[in-house]
């Protein structure tokens, strides 16, 4: 239940998007929607400040790349302002696509735990890390810990 205010960026850009399909323009409301939308869906999840003033930045600086792309006429206003918005939801390392040894490792999301050998359900994404494929035996542990983290969050 707490996840859910991480539907609004989904929904609300797929609502932007056909809107752009259907009337060449997208309303102020949805990227306002977005901007609202962000520290509520930011506590829910636990974001911590310093992060969440880091999207904010990046939020900002898509917003002045947006403005000089619309004065230059080769962005549309709504374009500009949702491209903030996306940058404020996706931070730094979701919009500049870095590569993975340049992104910065969030706490808890250690490719294995120490304890019993098992991963995090972060490295689920990176297989080669997971003990689980290094050690098949492991499945079981692996499984119940990765229940446990989907549970508790």
């Amino acid at each position: 239940l707490h996840t859910l205010p991480l539907l609004a960026f989904p929904v609300l850009v797929t609502v932007a998007a056909l809107k752009d399909l259907t009337s060449f323009t997208i309303p102020n409301w949805i990227s306002g929607a977005l901007l609202l939308a962000f520290p509520v869906a930011a506590f829910a999840v636990g974001l911590p400040w310093g992060e969440a003033a880091q999207h904010a930045a990046v939020g900002g600086v898509a917003l002045l790349v947006g403005m000089g792309l619309f004065a230059l006429n080769w962005m549309g206003g709504g374009d500009a302002k949702l491209l903030s918005a996306s940058a404020l939801w996706l931070g730094l390392e979701g919009t500049l696509l870095l590569p993975p040894r340049f992104r910065r490792r969030r706490t808890g999301s250690a490719p294995c735990s120490r304890r019993r050998g098992t991963c995090s359900t972060a490295s689920l994404w990176r297989p080669a890390r997971c003990s689980l494929f290094r050690n098949p035996g492991s499945f079981e542990a692996h499984a119940e810990t990765a229940l446990t983290a989907l549970e508790g969050r």
